[in-house]
């Protein structure tokens, strides 16, 4: 009897993508922009300095997992099948909605679905590391330990420690580029194959105090940003400190900062090591993609802000939070009944094709 698959990680999809989502509702929706308080614009700030991890998990779970795998072609076209359909939904629905999608030739068309596709960056970024994961996994298992460990320290210096002190002047690495992508699913692999909790200063320790710990750290990386921003902007009278002000500020929302890096690194081991099995849970995580590709299609997103009064919600109070949660909910649920009813029909033609497939193969007997 096959076993039901552990739900730690599948929970991880669904807290990351819904994490997504606030990300969008505060960027997107100008929430920023429409308050005035400087106490709210605190809060919204520590919430994105808490939730930046979202983008990063993603590509260490794909190196976790796909790097003991290989790259199938089935898998690549299921996810491009994906996307043109929510691309094709969306132009459908637009129209009918009022949406200014008006593809009435050829060129209109093709530059409708290049744009859809352009927007989706990361799962441009995405499907480049899937294509080439079969010859990266090979450079993966060329390494021992200290030779694995040696690339990731260079890699970590190089595309993060330096953007970040040169404020992205240098690579301009804020982490929405390939090779981003191919370090952490680099660091991905490596958390599986030479697991954190097994080395020899954490063997011993129970696992609530090992919990404990990667809490305290993962908390920890936003409050520590906060205090070198603080710290620094105290001596902005200063030319060089000025400078570096500003260069700092500009890297410390970057998905490749290195305090990124780290949090990024302990929130995916705290859940790497939670083990626990729910049917529902690994229900609600087939859909967490479609959420994705829902709401964050370029010309979708605008409608959905206006719709729920986002961009023009002002507040000076807690309420003006508490808003963007809601949101974001309403923006989460929407989406993952949209891609219930989506799989649905793809499991309908997906029947209908075995069915067709089989009549043939009897008529031919």
């Amino acid at each position: 009897m096959k076993s039901k698959r552990l739900s730690n990680f599948e929970l991880m999809r669904i807290v990351s993508m819904f994490l997504i989502v606030i990300w969008h509702v505060i960027m997107h929706g100008k929430m920023f922009a429409n308050t005035s308080s400087d106490m709210i614009k605190f809060i919204l700030n520590l919430i994105q300095y808490i939730i930046i991890i979202h983008v990063n998990s993603f590509v260490l779970l794909s190196g976790y997992f796909q790097s003991k795998s290989k790259f199938r072609i089935g898998k690549f076209l299921d996810l491009m099948v994906q996307v043109l359909f929510y691309i094709t939904l969306i132009l459908i629905v637009g129209n009918f909605i009022g949406l200014p999608i008006y593809c009435i030739n050829f060129v209109r068309l093709y530059n409708y679905y290049l744009s859809c596709i352009d927007g989706y960056w990361f799962i441009n970024c995405y499907l480049i590391v899937y294509i080439f994961s079969d010859y990266i996994n090979k450079f993966i298992n060329s390494l021992n330990y200290k030779e694995y460990k040696k690339f990731l320290i260079i890699g970590f210096v190089i595309f993060s420690i330096v953007p970040f002190l040169c404020g992205g002047k240098i690579l301009n690495n804020i982490g929405y580029n390939f090779y981003s992508f191919i370090y952490l699913y680099i660091l991905g692999a490596f958390l599986r194959i030479y697991p954190i909790n097994e080395c020899k200063k954490l063997k011993n320790i129970s696992n609530i105090c090992y919990f404990l710990i990667l809490i305290c750290i993962f908390f920890s990386c936003p409050l520590i940003r906060y205090f070198i921003l603080f710290l620094v902007s105290n001596f902005k009278n200063i030319n060089f400190i000025n400078d570096l002000y500003i260069k700092i500020s500009y890297s410390s929302l970057s998905y490749f900062s290195p305090l990124v890096i780290v949090q990024s690194l302990y929130y995916f081991e705290f859940f790497r090591n939670l083990k626990f099995k729910s049917k529902f849970v690994n229900f609600i995580s087939r859909y967490v993609f479609g959420v994705y590709l829902l709401h964050e299609n370029v010309y979708i997103r605008g409608f959905i802000y206006k719709f729920l009064k986002i961009d023009v919600f002002y507040g000076t109070s807690f309420r003006h939070v508490l808003y963007c949660f809601v949101c974001a909910i309403m923006i989460f649920l929407f989406c993952i009944f949209v891609d219930i009813f989506r799989k649905a029909i793809f499991d309908f033609f997906k029947k209908r094709k075995q069915m067709f497939v089989k009549v043939l193969t009897v008529k031919k007997m």
